[in-house]
């Protein structure tokens, strides 16, 4: 990640052990400030369920559901990122003052590497808005909608107890129509 961070200038999204290792390594947290510093905007997206927020935030999961607004602008403002906080409903938060609650998505969406599909989309929206000089964060907000309305797709279609990721992933195409 410490490579990544220095030598790639580019936007990049965090997931998983990444959201650790800044949580872990302040050093990683000031060479992200400085990105932002160079640039004058975000450049780092994290994409955190609540026990990997509560690290970020070094405080537990009890406080985050208490304050999961106040938890995720301190992320951001402390981090200098654009935060996804995933949960029943997703808050998206730029600057500590941007914020975005999203809606769409249902309970079957909650499966193994449903993360890795938003982390993807997110990814993908966020380069092709760079590309096109557009806002990041709307193309953030935009990604999670897209992906809540996907799940939402594949539980209409075929219920929500046995959706896998690779269900949200088809469910793109008709959705992106």
């Amino acid at each position: 990640l410490f490579h990544t961070l220095t030598s790639f200038d580019k936007t990049i999204v965090a997931d998983a052990d990444a959201i650790h290792l800044l949580a872990r390594y302040d050093e990683l947290k000031d060479i992200i400030i400085a990105r932002r510093k160079n640039t004058g905007k975000e450049s780092v997206i994290v994409t955190p369920h609540p026990g990997e927020l509560a690290a970020l935030a070094h405080c537990g999961i009890p406080e985050v559901k208490a304050d999961r607004m106040g938890v995720v602008q301190k992320v951001c403002k402390e981090y200098g990122v654009i935060t996804v906080a995933k949960d029943a409903d997703t808050l998206c938060m730029a600057k500590g003052e941007h914020t975005y609650l999203n809606s769409s998505g249902n309970d079957g969406m909650s499966t193994a590497g449903s993360g890795d599909v938003l982390a993807g989309l997110i990814g993908s929206f966020a380069a092709r808005s760079v590309r096109l000089g557009k806002d990041i964060y709307e193309a953030v907000c935009l990604a999670v909608y897209v992906h809540g309305l996907a799940g939402d797709y594949q539980a209409e279609q075929n219920g929500k107890s046995f959706m896998v990721a690779s269900d949200i992933i088809e469910a793109y195409k008709y959705i992106l129509k």
